[in-house]
């Protein structure tokens, strides 16, 4: 689809709308799919482009340009940064599909899962789901490991819990221990990101004295990808079980944003990813408490600083 659609706007200058019913005829193991994993796919597509043409200044990366000028070609749309890419057939990250739920197409059993077109798969479940509540749909992805999960997307009516006596606490954004507190407590977070990074670093080295394409290098590839999943599990359990006794503890979170230096914020890294998946996970879990969280943000155009309450 992705192809057709820039055949498609190099000729005529305009975009188009394909359904995917028409690649079944020259490609009929599509038919062994769930039509709506191939509808979800090309709602993506389309969203990829609306947010592409929404754009008002195209540019490329560095790196693509540098590229083009190894391969000794011109620029074309496609190299802009925003345009949806080709995917490889065999890429090492993660691969997914949703479907929707349709007349009890998902289904959930004892340690089992029935999905559209597969039927019935033994699984183990992360915790159960309601029973009132009704599946909306399923998201099938495949790790760099080799692993398989199901997400499962519910609607169900979560009523509030009571409230607790008043209390807060401010965390402001460190990079090397996640946070620092108004009371003084710390996270625990710089020995966790210690002990896993160097475990990585580690695999890291093996694979780089090794002969690329072996069969060594292939089997110390995947220890790499275990390890990486590891660490990434590590940290987001972490994150969760502090994100949940926060909002246990405190009937008010305040959150003040990295610091701006010359105008531009701290540099994107793995604590600042993991600061703001924490702020994500305060966020819904502060609501299911009937708490809050404020953001205080450093900069304002009137030049001060102010709390800015966050109800997402």
């Amino acid at each position: 689809m992705l192809y057709d659609r820039m055949a498609h706007f190099h000729a005529t200058g305009k975009s188009m709308t394909i359904c995917p019913s028409k690649y079944k005829k020259e490609h009929p193991w599509l038919k062994e799919i769930d039509s709506l994993a191939l509808a979800n796919t090309q709602l993506r597509l389309e969203a990829s482009y609306r947010e592409f043409f929404r754009e008002k200044r195209y540019h490329c990366s560095e790196k693509t340009i540098a590229k083009a000028k190894r391969q000794n070609r011109a620029l074309t749309f496609y190299d802009y940064e925003k345009h949806p890419k080709f995917k490889p057939k065999r890429g090492e990250g993660c691969k997914s599909y949703t479907t929707n739920n349709q007349n009890g197409t998902i289904r959930t059993g004892d340690q089992a899962i029935k999905l559209p077109k597969i039927g019935w798969i033994r699984c183990e479940f992360h915790r159960p789901i309601p029973s009132q509540c009704a599946i909306k749909s399923a998201t099938v992805s495949q790790t760099a490991t080799g692993k398989y999960f199901v997400s499962v997307l519910i609607k169900v009516e979560r009523s509030h819990m009571p409230k607790k006596p008043k209390t807060s606490i401010g965390l402001r954004f460190d990079e090397k221990g996640l946070y620092t507190a108004s009371d003084g407590s710390e996270s625990g977070y710089e020995k966790l990101r210690k002990e896993a990074e160097a475990h990585v670093r580690r695999e890291q080295r093996k694979l780089a004295k090794m002969q690329k394409g072996g069969k060594n290098y292939q089997k110390q590839k995947r220890k790499l990808a275990k390890a990486r999943e590891k660490e990434a599990n590590r940290r987001e359990d972490f994150l969760h079980k502090l994100s949940g006794e926060l909002a246990q503890k405190y009937d008010i979170v305040r959150l003040e944003e990295p610091k701006e230096k010359n105008g531009v914020k701290t540099p994107d890294h793995s604590t600042r990813a993991d600061w703001e998946a924490l702020t994500r996970f305060l966020a819904y879990k502060q609501r299911w408490n009937g708490h809050h969280v404020v953001t205080r943000e450093k900069r304002h155009a009137t030049g001060g600083a102010r709390d800015v309450p966050q109800e997402k």
